[in-house]
C-alpha cells in the first residue's frame, strides 16, 4: 500500500487510515512525499525530511501496537502524478487525504480515471462512529470490480453492505426504477454467493447517484465506486461521479477502475424474488440473506 504523504492534516487522517488497514491485513507500507526541488538534484529535499519524520513516527505507534509492518520511503523527483501513476502499476491501493486547493483536487481527479490500482481519498473526519460499506451500482462494467472490491471489504470487517442504485425519470440517461431494483437485486444476489455471510442492504432512490452516495457515505465507514476512466474532455463534458466524490468525500472513498480486477460471472438462473417499488423498500430479509431497505 503506497501513501502520499503531505503537510494538510488529510495526510495525517490518510496516513492512519492505510496503517489501520495495513495492520489487519497486513502487507507493505510505502510513503511517498513530493521532491519540490525536484529540477534541483543537489538540493536537500524536503520531502525527504518529511517521510523520514512520517516514517519515524509510524514506527514509534507500531511498536506500541506490537505490529511489525515493513515501512518504506520513496520521495518523488519528477511530478507527482506521474510518479504516483507510475507507482500505481505496483501497489494493490494508492492511499491519498482530500486536500481542498485546486491543485491536489485535480490530481485526484486524474488519479480516478488513470490509476492502474484502487486510489483511496480519504477526508480529514471522525470515523469512528460510522458503519457499512457503501457501494454504488449502475449496471456497466465498471460496477463490477468495484462490487466486488465492496463486497470483499465488508465481509473480512463483518460490516453490512449498502449495494445503492439511483434513477432519474429527467435525467440525460432516462432510466426506471424498475430497471434500477434488477441491477441492485441481481449484484445483491451475486455478491451472497460469492460471500454467504454477508449481510446486504438493498438501497434504490429517485435521486442523482452522486447525491445518492454523498448522503449514504455520510454515515458509512467507506464508500466504494467504479470509474470509467473518461479522459478530461469527457470528463468536463459529462461530469463523473468517481471526480465528485473524491474532491470532497463523504467518507473515505474507493475508486476501482475496470482494468484493475477481472470480473467474474455472476451465477446465472437464480430466480427472482418479488420487491416492492417506489424508493426504499420495507427492512424484510429475504432468504438469501439480501436486506431491502
Amino acid at each position: 500500500m503506497t501513501v502520499l504523504v503531505t503537510e494538510h492534516p488529510a495526510s495525517e487522517s490518510a496516513v492512519r487510515w492505510a496503517v489501520e488497514r495495513v495492520v489487519a491485513r497486513g502487507g507493505r507500507l510505502t510513503l511517498i512525499a513530493a521532491a519540490h526541488e525536484w529540477r534541483n538534484r543537489s538540493a536537500m529535499s524536503t520531502g525527504r525530511i518529511l517521510v523520514e519524520a512520517e516514517r519515524r513516527r509510524i514506527r514509534t505507534m507500531l511498536r506500541r501496537m506490537g505490529a511489525p509492518v515493513e515501512v518504506g520511503i520513496d520521495v518523488a523527483r519528477d511530478e507527482i502524478g506521474d510518479h504516483l501513476l507510475d507507482e500505481s502499476t505496483r501497489s494493490d491501493l494508492l492511499v491519498l487525504g482530500a486536500e481542498p486547493d485546486d491543485r491536489h483536487r485535480a490530481l485526484l481527479i486524474r488519479l480516478a480515471a488513470s490509476a492502474r490500482c484502487p486510489i483511496v481519498v480519504v477526508p480529514d473526519l471522525d470515523l469512528t462512529v460510522r458503519a457499512g460499506v457503501v457501494v454504488g451500482i449502475d449496471g456497466s462494467d465498471v460496477s463490477v470490480p468495484a462490487m466486488r472490491f465492496a463486497a470483499d471489504e465488508a465481509a473480512a470487517t463483518d460490516e453490512p453492505l449498502i449495494a445503492a442504485g439511483a434513477w432519474e425519470r429527467d435525467g440525460p440517461r432516462t432510466d426506471h426504477e424498475g430497471e434500477a431494483a434488477m441491477r441492485v437485486e441481481l449484484a445483491a444476489r451475486a455478491l451472497v454467493h460469492d460471500h454467504p455471510r454477508l449481510r446486504v442492504h438493498e438501497c434504490i432512490e429517485r435521486e442523482s447517484p452522486r447525491e445518492l452516495l454523498r448522503d449514504l457515505g455520510a454515515s458509512a465507514r467507506l464508500l466504494v465506486v467504479g470509474s470509467h476512466g473518461r479522459g478530461a474532455v469527457a470528463r468536463a463534458l459529462l461530469g463523473s461521479v468517481s471526480s465528485a466524490l473524491v474532491v470532497d468525500p463523504p467518507a473515505p472513498v474507493v475508486v476501482v477502475r475496470r482494468a484493475v480486477v477481472p470480473t467474474r460471472v455472476s451465477p446465472a438462473g437464480a430466480p427472482r424474488a418479488d420487491r416492492p417499488r417506489g424508493g426504499r423498500a420495507s427492512n424484510a430479509t429475504r432468504p438469501d440473506g439480501v436486506t431491502r431497505g
